[in-house]
This record gives structure tokens, C-alpha cells and sequence, in this order.
């Protein structure tokens, strides 16, 4: 429910920007907010290795967070469905059951509150 009142007023906001313009004489009346912030390039080598090139800080932050997010997205994934108790839901019961023991184990540590919450 929350994630569709964000989506609604997030699509409102981007519909009335050239309604807003229009009033306006067409001037902007503030900068684009869809500008980045950040920048970085990344270039891997042969063998994968990412290199980041950056001018600050930050956005050399956020071409490290990059690389290893693009790196290890499934990796990432996967870790968050076995924590939620639901990897047996996706892949299937596993060889000698691995998935539905592990979906068993997180579940029971959820339910006994033994985990400090549950991932959303």
C-alpha cells in the first residue's frame, strides 16, 4: 500500500512538471530533479578487475558501490530470499532438499523472534 501512495505522488509530481512550466511562460522554476549526482566510470579489465575513475569522493563511493553491486547482484539476491525463508519458493526444493531445509531453519528462527526482524 505505501509503495503505491509513493508511486502515485511520484507520477502526479512528473506529470504536472510541464503543466507547472507551461504557467510559468515555460521558464524552469527549478533544475532538473532527475539530474546525478554522482558520477564515476568504470572500466574492467580483461580478466574483470573494475577500475573507477572519479573527481570526488562520493562519486568514487558510488562507482565502488556500483561495481560490486553489478558484481554480486544474484549473489545479493539470493542471500535476501534465504533470509526470508523462501529460497525453495524460487529454485525449487534443492539437492537433498538443501533449499527447504534452509526455508525450514530461517522460518522457525523468524517465528521464535531468534532473528531480529524479518527482510522486507
Amino acid at each position: 500500500m505505501r509503495a503505491r501512495t509513493v508511486f502515485l505522488q511520484l507520477f502526479l509530481t512528473i506529470s504536472l512538471i510541464p503543466v507547472v512550466q507551461a504557467m510559468d511562460g515555460g521558464h524552469r522554476l527549478w533544475t532538473n530533479p532527475f539530474k546525478p549526482v554522482y558520477k564515476a566510470e568504470i572500466r574492467r579489465t580483461e580478466g574483470g578487475i573494475p577500475h573507477i575513475k572519479a573527481r570526488d569522493f562520493a562519486s568514487l563511493g558510488f562507482g565502488t558501490g556500483y561495481a560490486a553491486a553489478s558484481d554480486n547482484i544474484c549473489l545479493l539476491a539470493k542471500n535476501v530470499l534465504k533470509h526470508r525463508g523462501e529460497l525453495s519458493r524460487y529454485f525449487g526444493p534443492g539437492e537433498n532438499n538443501e533449499n527447504l531445509n534452509s526455508d525450514f531453519f530461517y522460518k522457525l528462527m523468524i517465528r521464535r523472534g531468534m532473528a531480529d526482524q524479518p527482510i522486507h
